[in-house]
């Protein structure tokens, strides 16, 4: 009774795993790579499990499997199967009645490996009773080839196999596809930082609407395709009306949200990829990042709730065949570069594949800067572009800014960090500048020629012009003493530089 329940479980056990290898290529993939046709239990499931071989072999990158073309190689093979449409059916019909999705295919590959190993031992062992039984082998010879062979069972259900040898010449070579050529890949992680008002949202408005359109991108050509925008931060009838509409047209039916915005976990993957997957989604917007990897408020610069968060959407963007852009923010300290300049934890850029920082000028704002501080799936890491934006469109310019000068930057610094010394001042400039130099700075932000009180401030007035002074007792524009361990908020600067 138990041994034809277990045959029971094994043979629904491969049927679940076969209706999954038709759907999804990455199930597909990784059957092939951890299964072979000798681990089916019926001839029928290894004539189509060699079928699936062979469909996996002829798909080309980024294709999909698909029933009919499993169908077509059936028929043209020499496999015996009776009925062969029917039998996919119901292998579907058994991942639809035991509620099996991509995300059990693991478990469903483990468990048809376990069966396999299971009956080899079986087979095994009746050897043995076999060969004992005649009387021609001493029983103490065939009972250590036994244990041996046992101990090499044991070996591969515990995951001990010996590394298989691929050599170089052997391997495939890697080739990334692209939505926007150089900049988002077809499949990956991609993290845009900047400021608040940067334009981080309306670069990825600008993004969405290309891929919608297929319309060049800066003399690329764009794949046009279906987006999610998931906007935690912003309503997406907002993002619509003022970024996306501005634009102008695009097809119906390209871009869409969902009405019930959750962060993606355990609880709600399933569903996630499963809307990808039924609506042909290629381009996923998580506006911000970690409002949609589910990350607790007070462990979000710790490297373990972070990497697990990363590697979930990494399984996301695997199984739902689709880009992930998510928004984040910098670091505020100035005197970082490249991918350090991502606030939080590290696992955030070393999980992403792409790290782009968009930077807007100080002193003209319609021009900003788009940096690769991380490109693994193309060639333009450390490269920067300089863009002009005007009404949610961004385009290349060989403009270059002015460049700032040493008042300028300590300015910028002051207003990033809201308060600081003049000691902080000379410690932050002193490689690019010298003591001399940064006073000199200070004294035309003042407008006082004694630029060496400990403190430096911006203030309004109460006609909200800015004044610029050292922060003392008696000085104008303060009602009360301020020690020199006081420290005053830094206001944004509404002018010009003279």
């Amino acid at each position: 009774m138990k041994n034809r329940e277990l045959a029971t479980q094994r043979e629904r056990t491969e049927k679940a795993l076969i209706g999954l290898m038709v759907d999804s290529r990455k199930v597909l993939e990784h059957a092939v790579h951890e299964l072979k046709a000798s681990d089916f239990c019926s001839p029928v499931h290894s004539d189509v499990f060699n079928c699936l071989r062979k469909l996996h072999n002829n798909l080309e990158p980024g294709q999909e499997p698909s029933l009919g073309k499993l169908l077509e190689i059936i028929a043209e093979s020499d496999c015996e199967i009776p009925d062969a449409e029917r039998f996919l059916h119901d292998c579907n019909d058994v991942c639809v009645s035991l509620g099996y999705t991509v995300i059990d295919a693991e478990n469903l590959i483990s468990s048809v490996k376990k069966h396999s190993l299971r009956a080899e031992a079986e087979r095994q062992a009746m050897l043995m009773l076999n060969r004992i039984s005649k009387g021609d082998e001493d029983p103490r010879d065939v009972l250590s080839e036994f244990l041996a062979t046992s101990e090499e069972l044991l070996k591969q259900h515990n995951g001990h196999q010996a590394p298989e040898i691929r050599w170089a010449e052997d391997v495939t070579a890697w080739e990334t596809e692209w939505l926007i050529p150089g900049l988002l890949p077809r499949r990956g992680i991609v993290i845009l930082a900047g400021k608040p008002g940067a334009g981080k949202t309306t670069l990825c408005a600008y993004l969405v609407w290309h891929v919608a359109t297929g319309e060049s991108l800066w003399g690329k050509t764009v794949e046009q395709g279906r987006i999610l925008w998931l906007g935690f931060d912003d309503p997406f009838e907002r993002i619509r009306a003022e970024k996306l509409e501005l634009l102008g047209y695009f097809p119906a039916r390209t871009i869409c949200t969902v009405g019930d915005l959750r962060p993606l976990n355990e609880k709600t993957f399933a569903s996630y990829v499963a809307l990808c997957r039924e609506h042909g989604i290629k381009l996923v917007v998580a506006d911000t990042l970690l409002d949609f990897v589910e990350v607790p408020g007070d462990k979000i610069d710790s490297s373990g709730p972070v990497q697990r968060a990363m590697q979930t959407l990494r399984r996301f963007e695997q199984e739902a065949n689709v880009c992930v852009v998510g928004t984040w923010h910098p670091n505020k300290d100035e005197l970082r570069w490249g991918v350090s300049r991502l606030a939080n934890s590290t696992q955030l850029a070393a999980r992403a594949d792409v790290v782009l920082l968009l930077e807007q000028h100080v002193v003209e704002n319609r021009l900003c800067t788009l940096e690769f501080a991380k490109d693994r799936l193309g060639n333009a890491q450390g490269m920067k572009m300089t863009l002009t934006k005007s009404n949610g469109l961004f385009e290349p310019t060989q403009e270059s800014p002015k460049p700032q000068t040493l008042k300028e930057s300590i300015y910028k610094v002051l207003c990033e960090r809201g308060k600081m010394t003049r000691d902080d001042i000379i410690h932050c400039f002193s490689d690019s500048a010298s003591v001399r130099a940064i006073d000199k700075a200070l004294q035309q932000l003042t407008g006082r020629d004694d630029a060496t009180e400990p403190l430096v401030g911006v203030v309004y007035d109460k006609k909200r012009r800015a004044t610029y002074f050292p922060l003392h007792k008696g000085s104008k524009g303060t009602t009360s003493s301020v020690s020199s361990t006081e420290l005053m908020r830094i206001y944004p600067f509404q002018g010009e530089f003279s």
